[in-house]
């Protein structure tokens, strides 16, 4: 009785794990209507029969097995005894469905994680869907929807490369098909965007060299142009002109070459004013009243003058060297005048001079002589008899000695006299006048002293040291002298 009793109570414990409630009202009934033990093992084997059905079925269901593994689980339960234990082998297979279904998602993310065109957000938003995948081929839907995006994005990135590069107007035909064969062989995003760079800084360095030839040929072209209107400077010296010109080649650009071609065009303005003032004062002069010119005597054959006898009642003076014509007569300060040493001063050059007396005591019964001579007047110190032309307003006298770069001091000593011809002779008072120029390196403002009496004289140009020399417009030079 007590074998039975504790099997009624097993099978009443075991029934309660099968699925099916009304398999298991029925078992309970007969269980309880049991009248010895071999009913009641007739019972436990439709039982246990039942709930190795109901555990295979359920083993069946875990999707991450596959055939050979659920049949080898099938195995293990046939061979189980024990009804408690089925659950057990059940319990055992679904790990080892979780552990598979775990790999195959690891797995998955892993392949999500190395689709190239697919960014970092939808990258999880694939690897989360597979939360809700609870089966290989849902698994596997996930994934392939994530390639087809990938994919997607791959021909999407290629095509606006490839128009990219195809919009590279100073690449070459050849360069582009190159870039174009290396998008579509590209397996991820960074290569393309690498592939694309390359094309953009090779069609900037060809583009730079487009323009850098084009700035040659344009520049050429300028230099040209610029040289032509050198030419065209007609007050410009020919040394000048290939001088700018010779600037113009060595120029970079273009505005040094607007810079030479103005220098050149300033030059050429100031020529043409200094040309056109020198003609205005040509006409000034032409226009002046020329004083008529006293008829000269008729020309005889050239014969050494006889030297003029002088009256044998005046006083021998100490008679004066010929100066030598090499050495200049260095300036005498003019001797203070005497009445009774000097004589009387020579009339000023609009009046004849008088003809010079004849000594008293010269015989007045003369021979015929081959050529009528003016005695000479008496020299006294301090006065050079020399003889006298007419002076035209066009005759620009020079000096003897200017001051130069090392600021000596010259002296101009003469005075004209204008006489009827050129044997008449004048007499000339020796000056000293001293002349003293200054002028700044820098400076436009040339100081000019004569006599303690100072001007300024504005120039049109500024003093400047070239080649370690002082340069100035000759001009200046003259007008200050």
């Amino acid at each position: 009785m007590g074998e039975e009793k504790d099997l009624k109570n097993k099978l009443r414990e075991n029934i309660k794990s099968l699925k099916d409630e009304k398999e298991i009202g029925i078992f309970s009934a007969r269980i309880d209507k049991a009248k010895n033990l071999e009913e009641l093992k007739v019972y436990k084997s439709k039982i246990d029969a039942k709930g190795k059905e109901e555990t295979f079925n359920e083993i069946s269901k875990l999707e991450f097995l596959n055939e050979e593994e659920k049949k080898y689980y099938k195995t293990v339960l046939d061979n189980t005894e024990e009804f408690n234990h089925f659950k057990t082998v059940f319990d055992i297979a679904k790990e080892k469905n979780e552990a598979i279904e775990a790999k195959i998602k690891d797995n998955i993310k892993n392949d999500i994680d190395k689709l190239a065109f697919l960014n970092k957000e939808e990258k999880e938003f694939y690897k989360s869907q597979l939360g809700g995948a609870t089966s290989p081929n849902s698994v596997s839907i996930v994934i392939e929807l994530a390639e087809e995006k990938d994919k997607a994005k791959e021909i999407e990135l290629k095509d606006a490369a490839k128009e990219y590069v195809d919009k590279l107007s100073d690449l070459t035909e050849t360069s582009k098909k190159l870039a174009k064969k290396d998008i579509d062989e590209a397996t991820n995003v960074e290569t393309i965007k690498d592939i694309a760079e390359r094309a953009k800084l090779m069609n900037k360095k060809k583009a730079e060299k487009a323009l850098e030839e084009l700035v040659k040929k344009e520049l050429k072209e300028v230099k040209e142009a610029a040289k032509e209107y050198i030419d065209n400077l007609s007050d410009l010296t020919e040394t000048s002109k290939k001088l700018a010109k010779k600037d113009i080649d060595e120029a970079t650009n273009v505005e040094t070459i607007k810079d030479i071609a103005e220098r050149a065009k300033l030059m050429n303005k100031k020529k043409a004013e200094k040309a056109l003032e020198e003609l205005i004062k040509k006409e000034k002069e032409k226009e002046k009243p020329v004083e008529p010119k006293v008829p000269e005597e008729p020309k005889k054959p050239e014969e050494k003058p006889a030297e003029p006898k002088k009256p044998e009642n005046e006083p021998k003076e100490k008679e004066e060297k010929p100066s030598d014509p090499k050495q200049p007569e260095k300036p005498n300060k003019p001797e203070p005048k005497d009445p009774e040493k000097n004589p009387e001063e020579p009339k000023k050059p609009e009046e004849k001079p008088a003809e010079p007396k004849q000594p008293e005591n010269e015989p007045k019964e003369k021979e015929e002589k081959p050529k009528e001579v003016i005695p000479a007047m008496p020299l006294t110190p301090g006065i050079k008899v020399i003889p006298s032309t007419p002076l035209q307003p066009s005759i620009k006298v020079a000096p003897r000695a200017f001051r130069n770069d090392n600021d000596q001091r010259g002296s101009i000593d003469w005075r004209y006299i204008k006489a009827p011809s050129k044997d008449a002779k004048a007499e000339v008072q020796k000056q000293k006048t001293v002349i003293e120029v200054k002028i700044k390196i820098g400076s436009d403002i040339l100081q000019r002293t004569i006599n303690n009496h100072t001007q300024e004289i504005k120039m049109d140009t500024k003093a400047i040291i070239k080649d370690g020399r002082t340069m100035l417009p000759i001009r200046y030079v003259a007008e200050a002298l």
